[in-house]
């Protein structure tokens, strides 16, 4: 696809511009996950049973889902590189800026709120603990504050000189990668301290409360009930792996690929899995014989 003369920064220019596919992708995917996510929020809105604490927790991991679409959708609204436009000036737009900083927020705040609806449920269920609500104010200060330190810190690093958010080299803009046309392993580094570290250890985190959960209550349920919980808990890890895992085999195999190019193939996995993390989340989360049975509260809405 490139000379050998061409620079590393160029062909990830190029490739952007050639691989249109992947922001049809993100397109469909981010568009049914706020459209998913949506629902999730107008349902907590209207019906007042919704409210209870486990639901509020989930109404939060909504909305990170939902400003994660949004975010995805901005690529949309990038500027369209062709062969007269100064690079400078495509990495450093407003909408790349924005979407780069939005991405890295939602998309950790969502990984953080499932990792404290599992607490959540591990309190619930297996601590039999009385007032879950108590420590409501430790998960948002998690699932809240991490993502807000972290664009903090990307956003001092910029003031200072050094603009780590901006043109990827694929049709969304992140954490860049790269300086001066060459990619460095000091931005591998940042990606992995800043992002796919706590996105993997979330999802160990999960994987690791869901399988005490079901030890310590085995004993105490009933097979069919047994059955319908460990159906649900598989659920939840797989609304959290199958999105991510893509995205994260992708960043260590960029680190190794000849010329850190990341082949078509993978580009169309995380362009299709990873912006369908709010409507998964949406489905398995969300789907529920409650919901159904739900009855509208506009009287108290009005009321309150």
């Amino acid at each position: 696809m490139d000379d050998v003369g061409v620079s590393v920064q160029d062909q990830q220019l190029r490739a952007a511009r050639e691989l249109s596919t992947s922001k049809l992708l993100i397109g469909v995917s981010s568009g049914l996950s706020l459209l998913g996510a949506l629902v999730m929020i107008v349902h907590f809105v209207v019906y007042q049973e919704s409210r209870r604490c486990g639901r509020r927790l989930l109404f939060c991991l909504h909305l990170a889902d939902a400003g994660a679409a949004c975010a995805w959708l901005l690529v949309f609204l990038l500027p369209t590189v062709d062969d007269d436009t100064d690079p400078n000036e495509v990495h450093t737009a407003t909408t790349c800026t924005a979407q780069g900083y939005a991405l890295v927020f939602f998309q950790l705040a969502s990984c953080l709120w499932t990792a404290c609806f599992a607490f959540h449920l591990f309190q619930l269920l297996a601590g039999r603990c009385k007032a879950p609500e108590l420590y409501e104010d430790r998960y948002h200060f998690v699932a809240w504050g991490i993502p807000i330190a972290t664009v903090a810190h990307l956003y001092t690093q910029a003031l200072a000189g050094t603009g780590l958010v901006g043109e990827s080299g694929r049709p969304w803009c992140w954490i860049r990668s790269w300086s001066d046309d060459q990619w460095i392993i000091e931005g591998f580094y940042i990606q992995l301290v800043i992002f796919y570290v706590p996105v993997v250890l979330t999802f160990l985190h999960n994987l690791v409360t869901y399988v005490m959960l079901l030890y310590l209550m085995t004993d105490s349920l009933s097979t069919s009930m047994e059955t319908r919980v460990h159906y649900r808990l598989l659920l939840y890890s797989w609304a959290y792996f199958l999105p991510n895992v893509w995205v994260v085999f992708a960043f260590a195999y960029q680190a190794v690929a000849p010329k850190h190019a990341l082949n078509a193939p993978l580009l169309y996995l995380i362009s299709f899995f990873t912006p369908l993390q709010g409507l998964m989340n949406a489905i398995v989360y969300g789907m529920n014989r409650t919901v159904s049975n739900s009855k509208p509260c506009f009287e108290s809405l009005l009321q309150s």
